[in-house]
């Protein structure tokens, strides 16, 4: 697995070269700077796939919106959150996501998470909002990596022990990325 973590400030309106059916789907975005955001994640997955020598780059969408290669051995994915986006590409189905910390209500924690993601997210006031993302992010990676929607979201479950990772999903490998301070980033990838 391969990273692009970049900041989107640092980004000008003309540094993008990317296929026309990323930039239709780019242009359906109301807000400019989610426009801006995707511009630079497809960005970064491009330049990745040409290091990785992937010579015919066709992007496709699955029901859910995922974006995908057809006839490739590649998959990528992408998340952004406030100033960051980051994309990532493999050998293996991948889902990434990138959520910045920030003030949460505790009640949510009920529409995602299991009784034992719970506990972990509750017992440390000092990180409960670091660890509410951790799961939170898990999940979505998990669920980007699956290309679905979020339908089944208690179904899976995630136990964080120091740097390791345990998915319910015996087919699933996931990671926390402790790169920023200010934000969480996780991936979930296909064994």
């Amino acid at each position: 697995m391969k990273y692009r973590l970049e900041k989107v400030s640092n980004y000008q309106k003309n540094d993008y070269e990317l296929p026309m059916c990323i930039l239709n789907k780019i242009d359906k975005y109301r807000r400019d700077d989610r426009r801006k955001q995707s511009l630079i994640g497809y960005n970064s997955v491009v330049e990745m796939l040409k290091e990785e020598k992937v010579n015919t780059i066709d992007f496709y969408f699955n029901q859910y919106g995922k974006p995908y290669l057809k006839n490739s051995e590649v998959y990528f994915n992408i998340s952004h959150s406030d100033d960051y986006v980051i994309s990532a590409i493999s050998h293996k189905e991948i889902g990434i996501d990138i959520e910045k910390i920030r003030k949460v209500n505790n009640n949510t924690l009920n529409q995602f998470a299991t009784e034992k993601e719970k506990d972990y997210v509750l017992s440390s006031k000092k990180n409960f909002e670091k660890r509410y993302f951790q799961i939170y992010c898990l999940k979505e990676s998990y669920f980007k990596m699956l290309g679905t929607n979020l339908n089944n979201i208690l179904e899976i479950e995630f136990l964080v022990e120091g740097d390791r990772v345990l998915c319910s999903d015996p087919k699933c490998d996931a990671y926390i990325v402790n790169i920023l301070d200010d934000c969480v980033i996780t991936y979930c990838e296909r064994k």
